[in-house]
């Protein structure tokens, strides 16, 4: 009887204890709300200037063991021309907060660290209800947030999968993971989804769908720059009304370094398959399917603080391209933008971002393709382009109107021997073979050669023969501040050369 009374009194403290322990940690929770929500939402907009975000709360209701209340997210445009433009609203709905040490709702979801407060969430019939009966009459987003004593977060949201039969197009289940310290620091954060449409308006009539999404972010030295690793099994683009019918991607990877602020791009990604699609017309009857297979690619963007410049890169190789039952070999190209304004360039895409005063619209950028290489059994076709340009107000089209004007410097060398081209255009013409003939061959160079000898009567700078092989070759050097131009190894005046174009 002794042991028995001992035993209840062990537990009446211990529940006394927990129930005062609740109490007192929910008295911290309602003390501390208001400067962590607005720590959290100037974290949101540090890293990044598009937008700015906001979270109010309101109808706080403080119980022993919980509180409920209601959160409001909205988010607004930094920069608009509609003054009439308002908030964005992103959240707005009631969440539920467990008071700690021990939830049970945290204890439910296998979480035995002792945590502060544990939020849940389950996305309301009032909230949506179209996407409430999509979902089976079940609650379409539901997670949970648990916040350590050491300010240490974890999150977790999670859709059901639903489908739209109006459409006849589903997305699927999903889950977001995310966890770190409020002031930012030790962040990582997981985005996975089984499947992602999306439609087009009527003016573009395309549409995209992505398959077994999974993108995973880990912030690095400031909350600017992130790790990230990108998987994405499938991609299906469909066009209705241009010739490409669609274009099918299998297996893409990406991994490396981005920096929101700076637009600094450090990535290697591959693809395993990319399929293009074309349906038979009138004029092309025959046509058949183009598969890229195992393409690399390495990109590299660097930004200047000083000059506000951008230098990029880009390295990529396809290992083969199938024509129908044709290989046509394999391609290597090595592409760089040199001094190219941020400004500029990031406005040139959006009109409506864009300030003409704060912008200088005079740009000189070198655009050099360092290396074109298609390689066949036959040979290699090669090209090499180096330009550097003087662009004034791209917007009222100058670089169009006055070419030459703009034009500080090109070198351009183009190796194309007959042989090479008439191979891959025999495999184009016979697609359903998985080889050409020679006769097939001799037929292809013959047309070619017509059509360079057609060609060579409308431009003499563009040569048939390097002295060893036939085919197309020229060799550019052309410089603003200079009077001449070497073509093919000889110099010639500039008015000349442009007499002849």
């Amino acid at each position: 009887m002794k042991k028995t009374t001992l035993a209840m009194g062990i537990v009446a403290v211990l529940g006394v204890s927990y129930v005062g322990t609740a109490w007192y940690t929910g008295n911290i929770i309602e003390r501390d709300i208001d400067s962590q929500l607005a720590l959290i939402t100037n974290n949101i907009n540090q890293i990044q200037d598009k937008f700015t975000f906001n979270i109010e709360k309101s109808n706080y209701d403080k119980g022993i063991f919980s509180t409920k209340l209601h959160l409001k997210v909205t988010s607004s445009q930094n920069q608009s021309f509609d003054e009439a433009a308002t908030p964005q609203k992103l959240f707005d709905d009631d969440i539920t907060i467990h008071h700690g040490p021990f939830p049970i709702a945290a204890l439910a979801k296998g979480t035995f660290v002792p945590q502060m407060a544990w939020l849940e969430y389950e996305m309301t019939e009032q909230t949506n209800q179209r996407l409430w009966k999509l979902a089976d009459n079940q609650p379409f987003i539901s997670g949970h947030m648990g916040i350590s004593y050491g300010e240490y977060v974890t999150a977790k949201l999670t859709s059901k999968a639903i489908k739209f039969m109006d459409n006849d197009f589903d997305i699927g289940k999903g889950y977001f993971t995310f966890s770190g310290y409020i002031d930012g620091t030790d962040m990582t954060a997981n985005l996975q989804l089984d499947r992602l449409p999306f439609l087009s308006d009527d003016t573009y009539d395309f549409n995209v769908i992505f398959s077994d999404l999974n993108l995973s972010l880990t912030p690095l030295s400031t909350l600017d720059e992130v790790d990230y690793k990108l998987n994405i099994g499938n991609i299906k683009y469909s066009f209705s009304t241009y010739s490409i019918a669609g274009l099918d991607i299998d297996n893409i990877k990406s991994t490396g370094k981005f920096n929101y602020k700076t637009q600094d791009i450090d990535l290697q990604g591959s693809i395993d398959k990319m399929i293009l699609e074309s349906p038979p017309s009138l004029y092309t009857p025959n046509i058949k399917t183009l598969v890229f297979n195992n393409i690399t690619m390495k990109q590299k963007s660097i930004l200047n603080k000083a000059s506000n410049i951008i230098d990029n890169s880009c390295f990529a190789n396809i290992d083969s391209i199938i024509y129908g039952q044709q290989n046509l070999g394999n391609i290597q190209t090595d592409v760089e933008f040199q001094s190219l304004n941020r400004d500029w360039s990031r406005n040139l895409f959006d009109m409506n971002d864009m300030n003409l005063n704060d912008i200088n619209l005079k740009q000189n950028i070198k655009f050099s393709l360092n290396k074109f290489n298609w390689h066949t059994p036959a040979g290699d076709i090669n090209i090499n382009i180096n330009l550097m340009l003087d662009v004034f107000d791209i917007y009222e089209m100058s670089l169009v109107q006055d070419p030459y004007e703009n034009i500080n410097a090109i070198k351009f060398k183009l190796e194309a021997p007959f042989d090479v081209l008439a191979r891959i255009s025999a495999q184009i013409e016979n697609p359903n073979d998985n080889n050409v003939t020679p006769q097939q061959i001799t037929k292809a160079n013959q047309m070619i050669q017509l059509v360079a000898n057609l060609l060579k009567s409308k431009s003499s700078f563009l040569m048939l023969s390097n002295g060893k092989t036939d085919g197309f070759y020229l060799d550019l050097n052309l410089a603003k501040d200079s009077d001449e131009v070497e073509v093919n190894g000889k110099t010639m005046s500039k008015e000349e050369f442009l007499d002849n174009l």
